[in-house]
């Protein structure tokens, strides 16, 4: 999960290459820019507005999207309840 702002983007913690996860130290996500999303395990960067691969071996992949609401300052994951 990446806040800036009023803007939240939220993604499952794993590479669509392998499955890792993707922090390469405790709760440690971005490139040291803070600009990338990094996987820890060979390095690949994901845009953080959208997720995309943009450099390593899922390039043209994504990270899986987790759809959150930003209300009164607290990020709330929103369940889909089954029909």
């Amino acid at each position: 999960m990446v806040r800036r702002g009023t803007r939240v983007d939220a993604y499952r913690n794993s590479c669509p290459h392998t499955g890792a996860t993707l922090e390469w130290l405790p709760d440690r996500f971005l490139t040291a820019d803070g600009e990338l999303i990094q996987c820890g395990l060979h390095g690949a960067l994901f845009l953080i507005e959208t997720g995309e691969c943009v450099r390593g071996p899922c390039l043209g992949q994504a990270l899986t999207p987790v759809p959150v609401v930003l209300r009164a300052g607290e990020v709330w994951v929103v369940v889909q309840r089954p029909h």
